[in-house]
């Protein structure tokens, strides 16, 4: 009897501390997906069919930021409303994981490159546990960039950035899926260019990224560029960023930016369908606007035309 008793006591007490500790904290944590989009044509939640099995078991709310309403005539145009609603996720999410502090974060979808750097950079904070998806062009899908296995060859050359006392601009460019080419860039006529900085894939193509160690290659490569820039040159004014890649990476990109350390950074929009090739761009991370600002160069030709995503 004192045996079973003790073992009713087990019982109890276990089922105590699951009711009161184990499921309340269960019951906190779910997926939020975070749909970006201003390109594609995907329905909401879409990335829910994709979540590993374990997440698609859990509660699922989405925060939806989409551009499309701010098109004319296929031309992005309402500019205060893309950053507008940029601007407002952090709020959001911060709402979502007031009620459920351990959720996961799932970010996916078809942005402009800049919107994509710039949703990253505001949600640089450490404490957002972010999961990157990115859309599959062969089979419609969504892969999660998750763990370890595989590596890509990077060309830097970071040891041979020149060093400047002067004041002005460097440029950086990355490429993953697709080349930077200089003469594109040259189109712009930016001046006062101190220096180029390229991150490139040895072998750049689409599809390259696929796990989460790849892109973590990549961050540190241009976290490693940034800072090698602070040191050689004590006054830059601003980084122009030129990416060609898959917009996960670019979203965490954003993410690396220190706002206290770097200067302005402007990102740069690239179409096959304009002239000048990087026809606008968006700045971020100056002194001269609270907020995000878009900078045109002639923008010309069909600007939403159908693109192949990397």
């Amino acid at each position: 009897m004192p045996i079973l008793g003790f073992i009713i006591f087990l019982v109890g007490a276990s089922l105590i501390i699951i009711n009161h500790i184990w499921v309340p904290g269960h019951n906190r944590k779910e997926v939020i997906g975070i749909r970006h989009n201003s390109l594609g044509a995907f329905p909401q939640e879409d990335v829910r069919k994709d979540l590993p099995l374990l997440h698609r078991l859990e509660p699922y709310r989405e925060i939806d930021v989409d551009h499309s309403d701010s098109y004319t005539h296929g031309i992005l145009t309402d500019h205060q409303s893309v950053i507008r609603k940029l601007e407002r996720v952090p709020q959001q999410l911060s709402g979502f994981l007031d009620s459920s502090p351990d959720s996961s974060i799932a970010y996916y979808g078809l942005p402009h490159i800049p919107l994509a750097f710039y949703l990253g950079y505001l949600l640089s904070d450490s404490k957002y546990r972010v999961d990157l998806y990115d859309f599959n062009n062969e089979s419609g899908r969504w892969n999660q960039l998750s763990g370890v296995a595989g590596s890509i060859e990077i060309d830097s050359a970071l040891d041979q950035i020149p060093s400047s006392d002067d004041s002005g601009d460097i440029i950086v460019a990355i490429g993953i899926s697709y080349p930077v080419h200089a003469s594109e860039v040259n189109e712009l006529g930016l001046s006062y260019i101190l220096a180029t900085v390229e991150i490139n894939a040895l072998h750049p193509m689409r599809q390259l990224i696929v796990n989460r160690h790849q892109v973590d290659q990549v961050c540190n490569e241009f976290r490693l560029s940034l800072e090698k820039i602070k040191n050689n040159f004590p006054n830059r004014q601003r980084i122009h960023v030129f990416y060609a890649g898959p917009v996960s990476l670019c979203f965490a990109l954003g993410r690396c930016i220190n706002e206290r350390i770097d200067p302005e950074i402007i990102v740069y929009n690239y179409s096959s369908k304009s002239k000048p090739r990087y026809s606008w761009s968006l700045s971020m991370n100056s002194s001269n606007h609270a907020t995000a600002a878009f900078n045109l160069a002639g923008l010309t030709g069909r600007e939403h035309a159908p693109i192949q995503h990397a």
